[in-house]
């Protein structure tokens, strides 16, 4: 029988944990979490709902929340479009920004926007909350450690020059063949791509030079698409040129 805690502080939240003696797990909005309990991957009989602890739902003009859904995100645009991306209206109304940071799918995409916005993670641990740049802390995936929770992030709202592809191989539902963004940023350009590897691979250039940008990102091949496809698609996004225009 699974046990469920819904802590509203996070003094709470920390006497449950220290009084835990059994694995126990994060829960928000569930999407992925339900899916592998039906399935019976999830072992854990220790549940703990997070989205009544103080800030996750957090909407204001620098934090966003770790359990704001992604069909709540509006601004800046990049931010939106990217989420209006991911699965389907329905899942986007339960599926969150963290859980999406988090979750054990490799695509993480709404971390490339929040990369791209040289935004902060805020994590609960050791019975406080920290504040660090999101990029120390991602690297193939959020780095964390046993009992850390992500509790929100901050970022400036100013809109920013941007460009947007999201490429699949069956329709607007499905997971990216090449998720692509390129951003204007005070230091040059940012460019983040999702399911164009295993993993989100990003890096920021001082000078929008295509064959630097094309050699700087390594293609897969997989039952999705080839390496060479991949690599093609790139190439047609970069040849479009520089996210120079204001939105």
């Amino acid at each position: 029988m699974n046990k469920l805690f819904r802590p509203q502080t996070y003094e709470e939240l920390t006497s449950i944990l220290e009084s835990q003696t059994e694995k126990y797990l994060y829960y928000s909005g569930g999407t992925e979490v339900m899916s592998d309990y039906r399935q019976g991957k999830i072992k854990e009989k220790q549940w703990i709902d997070i989205k009544h602890l103080p800030g996750m739902m957090e909407q204001s003009p620098e934090t966003i929340g770790a359990c704001v859904f992604l069909n709540q995100l509006t601004q800046p645009a990049m931010l939106a479009e990217v989420a209006q991306g991911i699965a389907d209206h329905t899942i986007r109304n339960h599926l969150t920004i963290g859980g999406n940071v988090c979750g054990k799918l490799p695509f993480r995409e709404i971390v490339l926007p929040l990369l791209a916005l040289d935004a902060e993670i805020s994590i609960f641990s050791d019975g406080e909350i920290i504040r660090v740049p999101l990029k120390e802390r991602f690297d193939k995936f959020l780095k964390l450690q046993p009992g850390e929770l992500v509790t929100g992030f901050h970022f400036d709202r100013t809109e920013r020059p941007y460009h947007y592809k999201r490429h699949t191989i069956t329709g607007s539902i499905d997971y990216p063949l090449m998720t692509y963004l390129a951003v204007r940023t005070e230091q040059g350009y940012f460019v983040g791509l999702s399911g164009y590897g295993s993993i989100p691979q990003f890096a920021w250039f001082e000078n929008w030079d295509v064959e630097e940008i094309l050699n700087s990102f390594k293609a897969v091949s997989n039952d999705r698409g080839s390496a060479d496809y991949r690599k093609k698609l790139l190439e047609i996004e970069l040849e479009k040129g520089a996210p120079n225009e204001a939105v």
